[in-house]
């Protein structure tokens, strides 16, 4: 009989510097070259009768792999957008500031022809977007909760961005097999020293009920010396982005200043 849903880590023990995987019950090493799970997978089904499903096959519907063939109705919304979901968009898509929203009389008539009461408070204009937020958190964090109830684990990609304000904050996105999920933007205050970026990767995490150390496989960021330390004081494998590397190199050859 063929066991279903077992733990794939917990039977193998992964050497990241020859990229190769011991299994823990019959102690073969196999290649695991640019960690790929295929040979392990194959092992474990044909030589101990165990099969590891991938995450899809045992989560909720919403997040199996969608068909290719796209329907037309699939371009068009079902339903009328809330007025919460105007004004986040218009917040966090087109900068608008709240008093702009509540001041400009031509975005007071455009929502008015469309059906929209908007309000004339900037204060009400925050409330709309924290009660979008709010309502976009819980359906992200069902949506993980669901996943990670099936033994599934996931990978992070973060880096650093500056507003037009120079306000500093952290990109954090959450990574499944079928899908990327953008965790928020993360405001850092001050200089980010490696144990206040691990500070504010975990804190995150923790919004998700995810634990940087047991449900985290993997971190991919950049090469700068920060966030190499970050892979090597943290316990999930570190790869650096090889779009950033070679963007870099692109920039050193095609940009570099003539020398005299």
């Amino acid at each position: 009989m063929i066991e279903e849903n077992r733990k794939f880590g917990v039977n193998f023990l992964y050497n990241r510097a020859q990229e190769t995987a011991k299994c823990n019950l019959c102690s073969v090493i196999l290649k695991a070259g640019g960690s790929s799970t295929k040979s392990l997978i194959n092992h474990l089904k044909s030589k101990h009768r165990i099969h590891v499903r991938r995450c899809y096959e045992a989560v909720s519907e919403d997040t199996k792999p969608k068909s290719k063939v796209v329907r037309i109705e699939a371009y068009f919304r079902n339903e009328k957008e809330s007025l919460s979901e105007v004004t986040a968009r218009l917040v966090s898509v087109d900068g608008l500031t709240f008093n702009q929203i509540a001041n400009s009389s031509l975005i007071r008539r455009a929502f008015k022809d469309d059906g929209y009461f908007l309000p004339t408070s900037p204060q009400n204009i925050r409330d709309h977007l924290i009660k979008e937020f709010e309502k976009t958190l819980r359906i992200v964090s069902e949506k993980v909760d669901t996943i990670t109830k099936n033994g599934c684990h996931f990978s992070i990609s973060f880096d650093e961005a500056a507003s037009v304000r120079n306000r500093r904050y952290m990109n954090l996105y959450l990574h499944h097999e079928q899908s990327i999920q953008p965790l928020g933007m993360i405001r850092v205050k001050g200089s980010m020293k490696t144990e206040k970026a691990i500070e504010l990767v975990r804190e995150r995490l923790s919004k998700f009920n995810l634990n940087l150390d047991t449900d985290i496989v993997s971190t991919i960021a950049d090469g700068a010396n920060v966030v190499m330390k970050f892979g090597r004081d943290t316990r999930p494998l570190h790869i650096a982005c090889l779009a950033h590397a070679v963007h870099l190199c692109v920039c050193d050859v095609s940009y570099r200043e003539a020398k005299e």
